[in-house]
């Protein structure tokens, strides 16, 4: 038979535009077919991708789909493919160079790996900014106070 995972990867809840969770009872669940029907898949693939970070629950607004579209695929990769094709023009006589990959592109379970711990590693700097910040503001205050104190 085929081993039983070891891991188990799973999303947060998918959300409206408004914060409410998505349910057929309330009746504000988007039909994947039918955004597949009115756009193509890579954009709706990469709007999830986008907007759910892992294990984070995903907002999911058709609206901040387009804009997302507009945004970042049209105007900031549209530039940068631009770009790279002029200077391949430029540059290469207008050949992309062929150039040999010394590097396996991908390895998923040093993805997994490194996701693992840029995660801890994230929150850690997260939780370790928030009391620095919440533990800075009063000693600012007070050295405030001791220097006002003083000059009177």
């Amino acid at each position: 038979g085929i081993a039983l995972p070891e891991r188990v990867f799973a999303h947060g809840f998918v959300q409206d535009k408004y914060g409410k969770r998505m349910s057929k009872s309330i009746g504000n669940v988007v039909d994947p077919n039918d955004m597949l029907d009115k756009y193509p898949a890579d954009l709706v693939r990469y709007f999830v991708l986008r907007q759910a970070p892992y294990g984070k629950d995903l907002k999911f607004a058709e609206d901040a789909m387009i804009i997302m579209n507009n945004n970042e695929l049209a105007d900031i990769l549209g530039n940068l493919t631009h770009r790279v094709t002029n200077l391949a023009v430029k540059y290469c006589d207008g050949v992309v160079p062929d150039v040999k990959c010394e590097v396996e592109l991908f390895d998923v379970a040093e993805l997994v790996a490194r996701t693992e711990h840029h995660y801890a590693v994230g929150n850690a700097v997260i939780d370790g900014g928030a009391r620095s910040w919440n533990g800075g503001n009063p000693t600012a205050l007070n050295l405030n106070q001791i220097q006002m104190r003083d000059a009177a």
